[in-house]
């Protein structure tokens, strides 16, 4: 690896958080209240150190497999002379990890997200090659890397000086942003479609939806009958109808933080891209390489596509920014912003976090004067993140209020147009990964590979899902009884993941390998808009810059030809 790219992974990393992984000698953690304090080190175990960024997916699903590998260990007397059995010893901050502190932590495993993988086998990785490639105890003899896509075993995998392929790296949770809806309102309600409409007249909604269980749903986004997206809408237009219908209705479309509505904002519109371009598509940002046949123009406020398909690669991929599915996803996002009533009061409040949004989605229409509230914008995380919440509203209000009584789902995002493929697309930005410390002492690498290859079993895998209700970012059937032990939106997130394309945006291309930073959702949006770099569409929008789709458009293009030096 060159030392360019060792200084840019070095600088990336420099950017997250720093690591809190002193140690205290403290009371055993109690897992039922998320207590992340570090407990007391058994002096006749053996210690295996074990970092999680205690973020939206909380450490709880880590306690559950700490405490089973525990005991499957519990007489194990062939790591140090004089000990018997295992202490996984968890180490769970709420910040993230400094790569340069890697080396002088104690943590030997570590669960984190944000993770630049080029290059972190000269930082921070260690060689976990025979944790992933052979066969696994703990899982009928399956191998670890067989759970991987095709696309993650060639972004994985690295060559070393013989030629012989080496990982340092296995992927860890899921994330992606888009929409979680209220199926209990929706039921309530019926904000259903009604099958057979295809005109929404904004002064006659009402006969646009179903109003009783014997009325006939539309297909869905699925285009079959009969199952879970019935009534959902397919397009942008049955999309703007629904939120109009839910205000006439007296209701709150949407909410999501004030705080972070660039972050969140941009990463829906990030997944609205994905949905409407499709993976073989998305995926030429990252590969440089291949055909780019959505691209085009504006022409008197409307999208043109090129009359000839493009052949991208490493010099002229800044094309991309002229995707078609980037056009309708800023559309989308315009109207998000600049249509008040669709949005919840505190839409814009720098002083509403990420979880102040959650609290209020929850209790809006429950506890206090809020009108309900029927979406939410987040990432897929939310309702984990959302624990205390729940627990609080469960303990005052009974067990109507708990995870597993209420109903969220997570909602098929619409398409610009309608598309007979009814292919729904996810894209996962959030570089979540497993690695094992590279300084970690030899005689204990064997205990960290038998680690890993325990948290990579199916068994393992399906614990983390029913305890977080989201998917890791791995292939993987969950039985239906694992599936039973969720919360409605747990299962619904599941079972969208197991229907649709994901798409896990990694390259081994140069040009992401060199800048990896530049192809994050957070700056694939960045525009230019009179002169004045925007960082978002989203921000334009809301701060004003423009009140125009068509401006942001060509300000991506414009940034991404003009300001960076990336291209060849």
């Amino acid at each position: 690896m060159n030392k360019k790219l060792i200084n840019r992974i070095g600088a990336l990393a420099l950017c997250l958080c720093a690591c809190a992984s002193g140690f205290v000698g403290c009371k055993k953690p109690d897992i039922s209240q998320g207590d992340n304090h570090e407990e007391e080190i058994d002096s006749t175990k053996t210690q295996l150190y074990v970092y999680n960024y205690d973020g939206g997916y909380r450490t709880d699903w880590l306690y559950a497999a700490k405490e089973r590998y525990e005991a499957l260990h519990a007489e194990d007397t062939n790591w140090e002379t004089g000990k018997k059995g295992v202490q996984i010893y968890v180490n769970a901050p709420k910040m993230g990890i400094d790569a340069n502190k890697v080396k002088s932590n104690r943590d030997e495993i570590y669960f984190a997200e944000d993770v630049p993988y080029f290059g972190m086998q000269d930082v921070m990785g260690g060689d976990i090659t025979p944790a992933l490639t052979t066969e696994n105890p703990y899982d009928n003899n399956k191998r670890v890397i067989d759970k991987f896509t095709e696309a993650q075993k060639n972004y994985y995998g690295v060559k070393d000086a013989s030629g012989e392929m080496k990982y340092y790296g296995v992927p860890n949770y899921a994330g992606y942003f888009g929409i979680a809806y209220n199926i209990d309102l929706f039921e309530e309600k019926q904000y259903y479609i009604k099958d057979g409409v295809t005109e929404f007249p904004a002064d006659n909604l009402y006969d646009c939806f179903v109003h009783s269980e014997a009325e006939k749903k539309s297909a869905g986004p699925d285009g079959e009958y009969g199952t879970s997206d019935d009534g959902l809408p397919v397009t942008y237009t049955e999309f703007y109808a629904l939120c109009d219908y839910i205000s006439q209705m007296g209701q709150t479309p949407f909410e999501w933080s004030g705080q972070f509505y660039e972050k969140h904002l941009t990463g829906l519109l990030f997944s609205l891209v994905a949905q409407n371009e499709g993976s073989q598509q998305m995926m030429l940002t990252y590969d440089a390489s291949g055909t780019a046949t959505t691209l085009g123009t504006v022409q008197n406020g409307v999208f043109v596509k090129d009359s000839v398909s493009t052949q991208i690669n490493s010099s002229n991929a800044y094309e991309l920014a002229r995707r078609k599915g980037t056009y309708d996803g800023i559309e989308f996002i315009r109207r998000l912003i600049t249509t008040s009533a669709w949005q919840n009061e505190d839409a814009f409040k720098t002083s509403v976090s990420h979880m102040n949004a959650q609290e209020k989605f929850l209790k809006a229409g429950k506890v206090g004067n809020d009108k309900p509230i029927a979406m939410l914008v987040d990432g897929i995380w939310w309702e984990s993140e959302a624990t205390a919440t729940f627990d609080s509203m469960t303990k005052s209000k009974g067990e109507a209020y708990s995870k597993n009584n209420r109903n969220f789902g997570w909602m098929p995002l619409p398409k610009a147009e309608k598309d007979d493929t009814h292919t729904n697309t996810l894209i996962d930005d959030m570089y979540s990964l497993c690695f094992m410390k590279k300084d970690i002492e030899d005689w204990k690498k064997p205990l960290a590979y038998d680690f890993i290859q325990f948290m990579y079993s199916d068994e393992s895998l399906a614990e983390f899902s029913t305890i977080t209700n989201t998917p890791k970012a791995l292939t993987y059937t969950m039985s239906k009884e694992d599936k039973a032990k969720m919360s409605p939106y747990g299962r619904s997130l599941i079972e969208m993941k197991e229907n649709s394309d994901v798409i896990y945006p990694i390259s081994r291309s140069s040009l992401f390998a060199n800048n990896q930073s530049t192809f994050r959702d957070s700056r694939l949006f960045t525009t230019k808009i009179d002169g004045k770099i925007v960082s978002s569409p989203a921000k334009a929008f809301h701060e004003g810059n423009t009140d125009s789709t068509e401006i942001c458009f060509n300000g991506i293009y414009d940034y991404f030809k003009n300001n960076l030096t990336i291209w060849g």
